[in-house]
């Protein structure tokens, strides 16, 4: 059996052992009394300086799915049950990653003696590269909490279970507003407008500020457990009718409606993600688990709570598609550059062979680019940015089979008047995302992705030869310099499995256009 097979079946081994050790550790213990484990122990790490290897985001996001797909039975959870099953979801972690990156050909394995030795099998300096970028899209100011906050939190006896007042709660959510604001507009690939229509009459405005209001109440949790020294209380345990209530305090501009609409999409499901949809239902109340309520995603919350509705995402999807605008705005501004987006490609029947999402071209000096544009929700999980790199190697696929129409003369590009035919022009052929850069090699020959994240952060472009250059020939992270490969050791039955991951040394690096004389 070669290595990865070996190692991917030792890992679904692991998984059922898991299952079954989760199932009965957790047995008598509630998703209440489990998550405040799990809050009070991530507070203590966070108190003690320690950092954990895995996200304790994934340790919550864990312990919720698994609580829906195992119930975890009523009664009492002792610290004992509550480690095991936390231990088990740090374990789970690390090998669902693992087994993922293997699965998309981003690992290789090879045995080394009795230990298996798991290394990248792609160009890590891309992910390196994503790294930097994502630290430098982070608004470096956010508002600390108010005298308000801070005032309530201290005068609230440590036995209190009453929540706070509506000025409390209401410096707090404008607060969370303020950070919000500077999340979404920090990203240099643009963000969504607020008008932007998320299905069922909900904009992105009333989405931003009633997530405010509910990120607003999951910081005072936290600072009222951390004043009170009673780490246990971080979550809040309320009914829904008394978020409604609130949330309708502090918005009252926001329909009722919409807001039941939105705290439904919100509401962990089997087949949603608890970072996306991160309020739990227990009998009648909503547990609001503050780790997981994060300004970083709102719009990606958002976008992925109406995508859980296929007929009210279609037309979401439709309008993220038209972001394709936003390339063709970057391209136009490059001196001596032309643009347009949506070019249909006709054969000569007449019938559709398919469009160029964006072209730009240098008519003097007879250069060109086309993109192929996706405009996926952005990722937050491993998962997810496989599903990213999925969609980017199959509009790779798609630009490949218009490129050889447009190439064999059996398709005619139906540029503006005016623009060089395209059988003049050196043309070179890309897809774009807006933020996350491709690990997975592309199959077809001469197309290569890159994302407007990535273009942007490298400054304005001298010319469009600078472009191409950028595209084919990308200025990366160094190793050694920019970022190191680490390893790190698990144990697998009998085996030791040595795994490398991507450590930065410094946030020095961004990337820059060539200069081309």
């Amino acid at each position: 059996m070669k290595p990865a097979e070996e190692l991917l079946e030792e890992i679904s081994r692991k998984r059922s052992a898991l299952r079954l050790h989760r199932a009965w550790s957790a047995g008598e213990g509630r998703i209440y009394a489990l998550l405040r484990k799990a809050a009070e122990f991530r507070a203590r790490e966070i108190d003690a300086g320690i950092q954990t290897d895995v996200p304790w985001e994934t340790l919550f996001e864990f312990v919720i799915e698994w609580h829906h797909q195992f119930p975890l039975g009523d009664g009492d959870c002792d610290e004992e049950a509550a480690f095991e099953v936390l231990t088990s979801a740090i374990e789970f972690s690390r090998w669902e990653q693992i087994e993922h990156s293997i699965r998309m050909g981003g690992y290789s394995v090879r045995r080394r003696g009795g230990d298996l030795r798991v290394r990248h099998a792609w160009d890590v300096a891309l992910e390196a590269a994503d790294m930097y970028l994502e630290s430098r899209a982070r608004p470096r100011e956010l508002p600390p909490f108010s005298e308000v906050e801070r005032g309530w939190a201290r005068a609230r006896p440590v036995e209190s279970r009453e929540g706070p007042p509506f000025e409390v709660l209401k410096a707090s959510a404008d607060r969370a507003t303020v950070s919000l604001d500077a999340w979404r507009k920090s990203a240099p690939e643009g963000y969504l407008p607020d008008s932007f229509a998320l299905g069922n009459g909900l904009t992105m405005r009333e989405a931003t500020v009633l997530l405010a209001g509910i990120m607003g109440l999951a910081d005072l949790c936290e600072l009222a457990a951390r004043s009170a020294a009673r780490l246990e209380s971080t979550l809040a345990h309320l009914d829904r009718q008394v978020m409604v209530d609130a949330l309708s305090q502090l918005c009252p501009e926001v329909p009722t409606a919409h807001i039941h609409d939105l705290l439904e999409r919100l509401t962990y499901r089997v087949g949603r993600s608890a970072r996306t949809a991160p309020l739990v239902e227990s009998g009648e109340k909503i547990i609001l688990c503050p780790p997981l309520i994060t300004s970083r995603a709102v719009d990606v919350i958002a976008l992925r709570t109406a995508a859980q509705d296929a007929s009210r995402f279609g037309r979401v999807g439709h309008t993220l598609g038209k972001r394709a605008k936003e390339w063709e705005d970057w391209f136009a501004a490059i001196p001596g550059v032309v643009a347009r987006s949506g070019v249909k490609v006709l054969r000569a029947d007449g019938k559709r062979a398919g469009d160029l999402d964006v072209i730009a071209v240098d008519a003097e000096n007879k250069l060109g680019i086309c993109l192929e544009i996706k405009w996926p929700i952005d990722a937050v999980t491993r998962r997810e940015v496989g599903k990213v790199e999925s969609w980017v190697t199959s509009a790779a696929d798609q630009l490949g089979r218009v490129r050889g129409e447009l190439e064999s003369g059996t398709a005619v590009a139906e540029l503006p008047d005016g623009w060089p035919q395209l059988s003049e022009i050196e043309m070179t052929w890309g897809v774009g995302t807006p933020q996350q850069l491709c690990l997975r090699p592309i199959s077809v020959q001469g197309i290569y992705p890159t994302s407007l994240r990535y273009l942007i952060e490298a400054g304005d472009p001298p010319s469009l030869r600078s472009v191409v250059e950028m595209l084919k020939r990308p200025d990366l992270p160094k190793r050694g310099l920019h970022y190191s490969e680490e390893a790190f050791t698990l144990r697998m039955g009998h085996h030791a499995v040595v795994v490398d991951r991507v450590g930065l040394r410094q946030f020095g690096w961004r990337p820059r256009f060539p200069n081309l004389v």
